[in-house]
């Protein structure tokens, strides 16, 4: 009875908005290869924030992306950790701006499935894990907030980084779409995440070696 009591108590302690660590490792992943980057804020060890918002069941993060205009999206890469088993699929959620923040509820919600990496860093002792989502042809409008939240049961704790681009990250603490910003609880920071647009495998760097080559 006693150990059951202890088990519960960390199961609760870990489904928090939050979750705080250092991180500690050695690379040992490959980024994604693309001819057509949209944004790119790579997983960088010194930047992580000591504290990372979570994106599970009533949390959500996400960040601003605006190209000018509206885009075909591809693929969404990002890092975060779980305190439990990792996730198979993650939601990508997509939220209109408005005047510089998150707008409410999101016009897209899907859910896709998730190619797994273990980087060889961990977090506070949990492995980071890259996440890589096929988006297949997700259209977008000029400017939105993306991000990517787990809606399974388990937790999700997407890594941040101390730049900002644009606006910092924002963040749901509650049931509803209520956003606020990192800097509010947390600090002011954005999320490590890869927006790509053309799909994968593109024309790579080898193909259009091999087209040069023709002329």
């Amino acid at each position: 009875m006693k150990l059951y009591f202890v088990l519960a108590v960390a199961a609760i302690s870990f489904a928090s908005s939050t979750f705080s660590g250092e991180v500690s490792g050695s690379a040992t992943y490959i980024l994604p290869e693309t001819d057509d980057i949209h944004d790119s804020y790579a997983f960088t060890e010194d930047e992580c924030l000591e504290t990372c918002p979570g994106s599970f069941s009533d949390y959500a993060t996400c960040d601003d992306f605006s190209l000018g205009g509206s885009t075909v999206i591809y693929g969404y890469t990002h890092w975060g950790v779980t305190t439990g088993a990792c996730p198979v699929s993650l939601e990508l959620l997509v939220m209109l701006d408005s005047s510089g923040t998150p707008a409410g509820a999101p016009v897209s919600q899907e859910t896709y499935q998730c190619d797994i990496t273990n980087t060889g860093f961990t977090f506070a002792s949990y492995p980071i894990y890259m996440i890589e989502m096929d988006l297949g042809n997700l259209d977008i409008a000029a400017s939105t907030w993306i991000g990517a939240r787990r809606n399974d049961g388990g937790s999700w704790y997407p890594m941040c980084g101390s730049t900002v681009s644009g606006s910092e990250a924002y963040r749901t603490t509650a049931a509803g779409w209520d956003w606020e910003p990192l800097s509010e609880t947390i600090e002011s920071g954005d999320i490590f995440r890869i927006i790509e647009g053309f799909p994968v495998p593109s024309i790579g760097r080898t193909t259009w070696a091999g087209i040069k080559s023709g002329f």
